[in-house]
C-alpha cells in the first residue's frame, strides 16, 4: 500500500451491485492498473455480501478493502448489524463512519458515530468520517457550524490514534452529478483543518489525519479538487461503479502527483 503522503482515492459502491457483479469490476479495476502499482492510495467499499469475494480480487494488489459502516459494539443481540471484528477477519482496512445517507435515512446520531469511531480505531481500522451541511443548511448561513459540530462530535474523547481520514460531501450535491466549486471545497477543508486545530497538535494533523472531498467527483474534474497541500484525496460514490471511469480518476492523480514531485 503506497504511504500516506499520497494522494487517496476511495470508492463507494453503496447498495448497489451484487456479490458477482462487485466480483466483475473488482477484476476490471485490478485488471487496469500496472502490476506495479501507482503513488495512489486506493480502496473500495463493497456491500457487506460482496466484501469477501471483492476481497480475493485484491488481496495481492494495492487496493485496500473499506466498509461502508459498522455497529458501535463488538458483538452481542444486534439483529442485522456488522462487527468491527467481523470486518477485522475480512480483511478490512478502512470504514466509512457518519455518512449523510445514514444520519439521514437511518437516524444515525453523534453519539453513536462517535461509539463508532473509537471501536474503529481499538480495533486497527482507519475510519473516514464523513461531515458536510445540507442545501438548507447551506442556504441559512450554517454550513460552518454544522461541519465543526460533526467533527467534534465525532471525535469527543478521542486523543491518541494512528491514522483517520474526514470527508467532506455537501450532502446537496451528492448524486446529482454536479460538483460544487472548488474554491468553495477548498474553504470547507479549510474550516475543517481549522476546527482540528483545536483540537490536535500540528504534527498530528499533518502525520495522521487526511482530508477527503466527495461530492459529484469523476475523471474530468477530480485534478480540481485534489492538492497535496489541502486536500488529499476524494470519496467517490456513483463513479467509482464505471471501472474506466474510476481507473480513469486513478491515473489523473497519479500524474498530478508525478507531475508535482517533479517539478517542486
Amino acid at each position: 500500500m503506497p504511504g500516506l503522503n499520497f494522494p487517496f482515492v476511495i470508492g463507494n459502491w453503496k447498495m448497489n451491485l451484487t456479490p458477482y457483479e462487485s466480483e466483475t469490476i473488482a477484476k476490471k479495476i485490478v485488471a487496469g492498473l500496472p502490476p506495479e502499482g501507482l503513488p495512489v492510495e486506493i480502496g473500495i467499499c463493497p456491500s457487506y455480501p460482496a466484501m469477501e469475494r471483492v476481497q480475493r480480487v485484491i488481496a495481492k494488489t494495492s487496493i485496500s478493502l473499506g466498509s461502508q459502516n459498522m455497529f458501535w459494539k463488538e458483538d452481542g443481540s444486534y439483529t442485522g448489524e456488522v462487527s468491527v471484528r467481523m470486518l477485522k477477519d475480512m480483511g478490512c482496512h478502512y470504514v466509512i463512519l457518519g455518512h449523510s445517507e445514514r444520519r439521514i435515512h437511518l437516524c444515525e446520531t453523534d453519539v453513536e458515530i462517535n461509539k463508532k469511531v473509537k471501536l474503529a480505531l481499538q480495533y486497527g481500522l482507519v475510519p473516514i468520517i464523513c461531515v458536510g451541511e445540507k442545501y438548507e443548511e447551506r442556504q441559512d448561513g450554517k454550513r460552518d457550524i454544522v461541519i465543526m459540530n460533526e467533527i467534534a462530535n465525532a471525535l469527543k474523547g478521542i486523543d491518541r490514534f494512528n491514522q483517520l481520514i474526514i470527508a467532506y460531501e455537501p450532502v446537496w450535491v451528492i448524486g446529482r452529478g454536479e460538483a460544487i466549486d472548488p474554491n468553495e471545497a477548498h474553504s470547507a477543508i479549510g474550516l475543517i483543518k481549522y476546527t482540528l486545530k483545536d483540537m490536535y497538535p500540528q504534527k498530528t494533523i499533518d502525520e495522521k489525519i487526511r482530508i477527503l472531498y466527495g461530492g459529484s467527483v469523476d475523471e474530468k474534474n477530480i485534478t480540481n479538487f485534489v492538492d497535496n497541500e489541502n486536500i488529499h484525496g476524494v470519496l467517490v460514490g456513483g463513479s467509482s461503479l464505471k471501472p474506466e471511469v474510476f481507473i480513469g480518476m486513478i491515473y489523473n492523480l497519479a500524474k498530478k502527483f508525478i507531475d508535482s514531485k517533479l517539478n517542486s
